[in-house]
């Protein structure tokens, strides 16, 4: 299972972003293996681009679960037409304590 977490940050102790698409990283955490791997939100850089291009690469990585404190009506769709599970923690917390909980 991976799931990919939305961050401010490309360290664990980073905490959740507010926002799915105005995210600075994304945290993919593999549970089979344990790894996690960051990457940084190619439209922080390039507010033009369809926010679904990030969507295609956690399709891509298998993705199986979002984490992040909303998401916008546009990737909400994207990922429901993709069975992939959006997580909004009722209290936002660092990408570690998420793992920690999924562990």
């Amino acid at each position: 299972m991976k799931i990919a977490i939305a961050t401010s940050g490309n360290i664990l102790k980073s905490s959740i972003s507010e926002h799915f698409g105005r995210s600075n990283y994304y945290c993919i955490y593999n549970a089979d293996n344990q790894e996690t791997d960051f990457f940084e939100n190619p439209i922080f850089q390039n507010p033009e681009m369809d926010m679904c291009v990030t969507g295609e690469y956690f399709v891509d990585k298998k993705v199986t679960a979002v984490v992040a404190g909303r998401f916008g009506a546009k990737i909400i769709e994207y990922f429901r037409e993709r069975n992939i599970q959006m997580i909004m923690p009722e209290k936002l917390r660092t990408a570690k304590d998420i793992i920690n909980l999924i562990k």
